[in-house]
């Protein structure tokens, strides 16, 4: 897997609650396209090429309160429920070194929460199995190489003039330049944003806010 990776030079966007992490470290040694965001969902990762994102959570940090195992903690329910708004495909990673009787109640609570949306739950044992699990995901789900390669043999077609264009009427717009190298990196080339959808956008770790104005304005134009 890590071969692969490799080779194919993924683009992640990992929110900055994560820099410095464990996982932080795994992906940089994975030697994946890293970039760090502030504005994605707390906790979160995600994978443009695969529309794909992952939030990160303790198992521990799934209740509010030890006395009470069925009550989803807010902050968590609130970093998910933006998850399935935001993203196509989305999973939770929930961390416990131990799976007993305590902890397994608590997976419980969150599984009946979002028993009827798209959510998926993955339990891992550690760090380790957490970033093969996102990794593993991500492949499953990401196009084929064949496809990918074939989109940036398109892309080349435009010349470096029009990327050079394409970048600075999003900033004359009022993209940040973090946004605009974030969609770069997901859509893997700058020129597809003119026919980039808003889900696609935002699978690129985009707010909304933006992604609309991108939208209206080659609408427009």
């Amino acid at each position: 897997m890590e071969r692969d990776t490799k080779k194919t030079s993924w683009p992640v966007i990992m929110n900055i609650s994560l820099r410095g992490s464990p996982i932080y470290s795994l992906l940089t040694r994975d030697a994946l396209k890293l970039r760090v965001s502030e504005k994605t969902i707390h906790n979160s990762c995600i994978f443009p090429l695969s529309g794909v994102a992952f939030v990160i959570s303790y198992l521990h940090e799934v209740t509010r309160q030890f006395e009470d195992l069925t009550a989803v903690c807010s902050k968590l329910s609130s970093s998910l429920d933006k998850l399935l708004q935001v993203h196509r495909k989305g999973y939770v990673i929930l961390i416990s070194s131990t799976f007993n009787d305590s902890e397994m109640k608590k997976l419980k609570a969150l599984q009946d929460r979002y028993l009827l949306t798209k959510l998926r739950i993955l339990p891992s044992h550690g760090f380790s199995e957490c970033v093969s699990q996102m990794l593993d995901v991500a492949k499953v789900l990401c196009k084929p190489m064949s496809a990918i390669m074939e989109n940036r043999l398109q892309m080349t077609a435009g010349s470096f003039l029009s990327i050079s264009i394409i970048r600075e009427t999003l900033q004359k717009i009022g993209i940040p330049d973090c946004e605009i190298s974030m969609v770069e990196d997901g859509l893997q080339s700058i020129c597809r944003v003119s026919t980039a959808s808003r889900m696609e956008l935002l699978d690129c770790g985009m707010e909304s806010e933006s992604a609309d104005l991108i939208l209206e304005f080659f609408r427009k134009n």
